[in-house]
C-alpha cells in the first residue's frame, strides 16, 4: 500500500524542524540571560530559559534546604530542565514541588515526565485540575479563540479514542494536587499564589511579598504577543496574555491590575526576559493603564478580528509550506524528510523536487503575502485568504487524487479543515465589508 498524506506530511514536518530552531533574546534591562545558562534574577530565584520561537521560561526558586520548579515548558524540555538543575544544584537533588501558573502545554508539557523521575508532586489551582487530568469538555468550556477555531474541530475530527489516548498521554492524572488555601506553599512559607484567572480559569502568579519578585505565567508577559510585529520579530515588552489562547479576556484585565497593585520589583513571566530594577512598578502600572491589549473593555471591530484571525491561520500554513518546501527541494529523494519516493507512482513526477518547489511558492510565499496584507487591513485581504483557502483545497485535491486518502496520520483531514477555515474566514470578512449603497454623480 503506497503512502498518502506525503506532501501534507512535508508541510506539518516543516513546521516541527521550523519550531526546532532555537535563539537567544536580549536582555530587557541590566544583565545578561541566555537560553543554555541558568541565571539568578533575585536572591534564590533562577530563570531557566528563555527557549525557542515562543520564549519559553521555567524558574528554580529555593527556600531552605528544598527547592521548586515553577512550570515545566514544552514537553521536550524535560531533559534541558534536568541539565539546568544538575548544573546548578547537583545530580543528586530533587525539587519538593512542581508548582504550574497554569496547565497549558507550554507550561506543563514536561511536568509528569519530570515529576515522575523526580517522585515529586505537581500542584496546580483547583479550577485548573480538569485541563490538567485531561478532561476535554473542561477544555472546550475554556478554550480560547485558537482552540475554538482550529484545536477543537480536529480534536473531534479524530475521533473518542484518538483523542482520548492523545490526552492520556498529556494528563498529569496521578501527580497533579490542588494548591493549598489561602495562597499557602507548603514548603516554601516565604512566597504565596495569587489567583490570576483569565488565560484559563485557574492561572496563578506566585510572589515573594518580603522583596516583590512574582513569576506572572502568562497572566503579564514581557514579549509582545498580541501585535503582529511583535511576534513576527520576538520584540521585548509588557504584554497582556495572547489573546487568540486566552479564555477570558475581561478576567485577564482584572488579573492585571492585580498584578499592577502589588508593584512587584521583578517580574519573570512565563515568556520572554525577567524585567527587574527600580522602574519594573511603573512598567507594571503603566500597562494598566493601556500597555496591555487584553484591558479594553470593549470587543474588536469586525475588521481586525478578521484581519488577525486570517493572518493567523495563513502563517501557520506558510511556516509549514516554506519548510517542508525547501526540505523536499533540498533532498528530492527523501534525503532531508523521510519520504518514500514511491508515494509518487502514478504522478508525473520522479522526485519531489517540483512538487517541493510548488509547495514552497504556492503554499509558501502566497500565503505569506496574505498575511501581509491582512496585517495591513488591505481591500485585497478577504479576497486573498479566500484563495489561499481554496488554493490548499485544491492542492489537497489533487493529492488524494495522485497519491489517496488516509486517516493515519489524520494530515489530510487536519488540512482540509484548515483549508475550509480560510477560505471561510475569507469568505466572512468579505461580506463584513460594507458596500457601496449608491453611485455619486
Amino acid at each position: 500500500m503506497r503512502p498518502s498524506g506525503v506532501l501534507a506530511g512535508a508541510m506539518l514536518a516543516g513546521m516541527v524542524v521550523v519550531a526546532a530552531r532555537r535563539r537567544r533574546g536580549r536582555p530587557l534591562d541590566a544583565g545578561t540571560f541566555t537560553a543554555q545558562t541558568p541565571a539568578e534574577i533575585a536572591p534564590g530565584v533562577f530563570v531557566l530559559g528563555p527557549w525557542g520561537r515562543s520564549q519559553t521560561n521555567a524558574y528554580l526558586v529555593v527556600g531552605g534546604a528544598s527547592w521548586f520548579l515553577v512550570d515545566a515548558g514544552w514537553g521536550s524540555d524535560g531533559p534541558r530542565i534536568r541539565a539546568a538543575t544538575r548544573a546548578l544544584l547537583g545530580p543528586e537533588t530533587v525539587p519538593s514541588a512542581i508548582l504550574l501558573t497554569h496547565a497549558h502545554p507550554d507550561h506543563s508539557g514536561a511536568a509528569r515526565e519530570l515529576a515522575e523521575s523526580w517522585g515529586c508532586p505537581v500542584y496546580v489551582h483547583p479550577f485548573e485540575l480538569q485541563i490538567a487530568t485531561g478532561d476535554f469538555a473542561a477544555m472546550a468550556r475554556h478554550a480560547g479563540p485558537l482552540d475554538r477555531l482550529l484545536i477543537l474541530p480536529v480534536m473531534r475530527l479524530i475521533g473518542r479514542r484518538r483523542r482520548e489516548a492523545a490526552l492520556a498521554r498529556s494528563s498529569l492524572a496521578g501527580v497533579v494536587r490542588p494548591l493549598g488555601p489561602a495562597g499557602s506553599i507548603p514548603g516554601l512559607e516565604a512566597w504565596v499564589w495569587i489567583h490570576t484567572p483569565g488565560h484559563t480559569p485557574g492561572h496563578v502568579a506566585y510572589v515573594r511579598p518580603s522583596d516583590g519578585v512574582l513569576l506572572s505565567g502568562d497572566a503579564v508577559l514581557t514579549v509582545e504577543v498580541n501585535t503582529w510585529s511583535g511576534v513576527l520579530r520576538q520584540r521585548q515588552g509588557l504584554s497582556g496574555p495572547p489573546w487568540y489562547t486566552t479564555w477570558d479576556r475581561r478576567a485577564g484585565a482584572a488579573s492585571i491590575r492585580v498584578i499592577a497593585e502589588l508593584e512587584p520589583s521583578v517580574l519573570a513571566a512565563g515568556h520572554g526576559l525577567p524585567l527587574a530594577g527600580p522602574g519594573t512598578a511603573a512598567a507594571v502600572r503603566a500597562s494598566r493603564a493601556g500597555g496591555c491589549p487584553v484591558k479594553r473593555s470593549s470587543p474588536d471591530p469586525p475588521e481586525f478580528r478578521f484581519a488577525r484571525a486570517a493572518g493567523a491561520l495563513e502563517v501557520f500554513l506558510a511556516v509549514g509550506a516554506l519548510a517542508g518546501g525547501a526540505a523536499l527541494v533540498l533532498g528530492p529523494r527523501g534525503e532531508v524528510l523521510p519520504l518514500p519516493v514511491s508515494a509518487l507512482e502514478g504522478s508525473p513526477f520522479d522526485t519531489y523536487h517540483v512538487p517541493g518547489l510548488i509547495l514552497f511558492i504556492v503554499l509558501g510565499l502566497g500565503p505569506l503575502g496574505a498575511a501581509w496584507l491582512a496585517l495591513r487591513r488591505h481591500p485585497l485581504a478577504p479576497l486573498a485568504a479566500c484563495a489561499v483557502g481554496a488554493t490548499l483545497l485544491v492542492w489537497l485535491a489533487v493529492e488524494i487524487a495522485i497519491v489517496g486518502f488516509s486517516m493515519t496520520p489524520p494530515l489530510q483531514p487536519f488540512y482540509l479543515l484548515l483549508g475550509a477555515v480560510i477560505t471561510a474566514v475569507g469568505i466572512a470578512w468579505v461580506r463584513s465589508r460594507p458596500r457601496p449603497s449608491g453611485i455619486e454623480v
